[in-house]
């Protein structure tokens, strides 16, 4: 949302440039008008092609502004995108993974907050269809499985 602030404010400085730019062109050209004695029509003429010059450029303007937003909002997509993927990925690979089911007491207690009279329950209560029944099977609380949801497989 801060980039798109940005390109907001961008936004309303270049159209507020282009308005003064309109304006100094009109007077510059009244003034000029004045003391060379051009008639009304010659006077009208010029504001309509300095308001066209500037209309020009307001569009060009916005169009970069636009083109910016898009390209601001698709990068914005891409890091959420990339947010939940890191969040889906787990922090060891399967192969690292420790198993319920086979793994020695020595292997349980490099788990995080499962020391070795957890490990030792965790041996007591196998086998072991899905990781969570250790909080099924009241081998330990949710919250010291969240710890190692990610650190252990069933094999």
């Amino acid at each position: 949302m801060l980039t798109l602030g940005l390109v907001v404010a961008v936004n309303h400085r270049i159209r507020a440039t282009i308005a003064v730019q309109a304006i100094l062109a009109v007077t510059l050209i009244a003034g000029c008008t004045a003391k060379n004695s051009r008639d009304d029509q010659q006077v009208r003429q010029q504001a309509a092609r300095a308001t066209t010059q500037a209309k020009q450029g307001a569009q060009q303007a916005g169009q970069t502004i636009k083109e910016g937003a898009a390209s601001a909002e698709r990068t914005i997509n891409d890091v959420a995108a990339g947010v939940k993927d890191g969040l889906k990925t787990p922090t060891s690979t399967t192969s690292d993974a420790v198993d319920i089911n086979s793994a020695t007491e020595n292997q349980l207690t490099t788990l995080p907050g499962v020391g070795h009279n957890e490990a030792g329950k965790i041996i007591q209560n196998r086998p072991y269809d899905t990781p969570h029944d250790l909080v099924k099977k009241g081998v330990m609380d949710q919250d010291t499985f969240d710890k190692i949801s990610d650190r252990i497989v069933v094999r």
